[in-house]
């Protein structure tokens, strides 16, 4: 069976036993709405959650509301010019145009890494909105959290009234702080990737990428894995930093004598055998060189995935199969969400924050049919130009 259509199967089974649920025990009752591949959760208590925050810290808030708007209308600079741009491609050469990716988890992303990134993008996005509202005394009807499909979000709801009454600028920044909290995590993101996960990546030595059986390596309790940083033969000890270095030492040594390897595990001494090609000593490892990880650039190694330059699974199957690998890629995933959806949210689409933000602006400088029909005139060239930009690259 295709597994996009089990997958479909099992979606619409789950949400038919979570509507079954939610029938049996009255969830609307408890601020829960569910509708078909919906579940809203409703509450009031986190809003003085949300106030407390805004509160504690109202010169940082300030900063932040204040940063915020000159960072969305910059970033609606930057993706209205870019969608621009796109345009201009599809009607020169339709061909070289690059089409737009949808984020939809499990089809055009993996499953578990997006879902962490989105629920990072909706809880900083939405949350963020709620502390500038209560920042500039707009109140907070209600905070909520919720699943569509397999997608999950969340919401902060202000006061419509108390939007109204505010000033322009003030409820610019309320707009603008969703997607300049997604920009700050994915900055901090970007640090921590920087500075802690690629250098735990880069360590020095010869990583053990699979142990032979039946060889000493195997009997002396050698692991996938493991790094060999140090080898003592003959008296001496040689530091390994390459396979090159590892394979001269291994070049002066012979079968039947002692040898020490000193990895991130703990020390190995054992007897060598005999190497079925030549008249050495015999480990029985076969390893990769970790320097070849430390030659790629950490940024490029962060902006790019793994499989694009080409280190593949099954050559690095140290760095794969560690819990750093899966924090890097979660890290990697946390990024790009949070700063690809926070900029497009700032495009002037009606809709979108960007579109809110760009109509504040509009009713500043024009009467307000002139400042709308702009508004909309601008939200469906944007469209269009999406449209196009996903539809046209696969269909020249």
């Amino acid at each position: 069976m295709d597994s996009l259509f089990l997958a479909i199967i099992v979606l619409v089974v789950a949400w038919s036993l979570v509507a079954t649920v939610a029938q049996r025990f009255n969830l609307s009752d408890r601020n829960i709405d569910v509708a078909p591949f919906q579940i809203i959760a409703r509450t009031q208590r986190l809003t003085g959650v949300i106030d407390a925050i805004a509160q504690s810290a109202r010169p940082f808030w300030k900063a932040f509301a204040f940063v915020g708007l000159i960072v969305g209308v910059g970033a609606m600079v930057l993706t209205t010019s870019n969608f621009l741009f796109v345009g201009r491609m599809l009607l020169e050469k339709p061909s070289s145009a690059t089409g737009v990716q949808l984020v939809i988890p499990g089809v055009t992303l993996p499953l578990v890494y997006s879902l962490i990134g989105l629920m990072t993008v909706v809880v900083v996005h939405e949350f963020s909105h709620g502390i500038i509202a209560r920042l500039r005394d707009i109140p907070l009807k209600s905070v909520g959290v919720g699943i569509l499909a397999i997608l999950p979000f969340a919401f902060v709801e202000p006061d419509e009234e108390g939007m109204e009454h505010t000033t322009p600028r003030s409820r610019s920044e309320v707009y603008a702080a969703g997607s300049m909290a997604n920009i700050s995590l994915a900055v901090i993101t970007f640090a921590i990737i920087f500075l802690a996960v690629i250098p735990q990546l880069s360590a020095t030595g010869l990583a053990i990428a699979s142990v032979e059986p039946g060889t000493p390596a195997e009997a002396a309790g050698l692991e996938k894995g493991m790094v060999i940083q140090e080898i003592t033969y003959g008296g001496t000890t040689y530091g390994i930093d390459s396979y090159e270095t590892f394979s001269s030492i291994m070049d002066l040594t012979s079968p039947n004598t002692m040898i020490e390897l000193v990895t991130d595990h703990g020390t190995f001494s054992f007897e060598l055998g005999t190497h079925p090609q030549r008249d050495v000593g015999y480990i029985g490892v076969q390893t990769y060189d970790r320097s070849q990880m430390r030659s790629i650039n950490p940024i490029v190694a962060f902006l790019y995935p793994p499989l694009v330059l080409g280190i593949d699974p099954a050559v690095f199957p140290e760095a794969f199969s560690s819990a750093s690998w899966a924090v890097i890629k979660s890290l990697e995933y946390i990024f790009f969400l949070n700063v690809g959806i926070g900029l497009f949210n700032m495009l002037p689409i009606g809709p979108l924050d960007g579109g809110r933000i760009f109509r504040e602006g509009m009713e500043k400088l024009f009467p307000a049919g002139v400042a709308r029909s702009i508004s909309v005139f601008v939200s469906v060239l944007i469209v269009v130009l999406i449209v196009a930009s996903l539809v046209v690259p696969y269909v020249m």
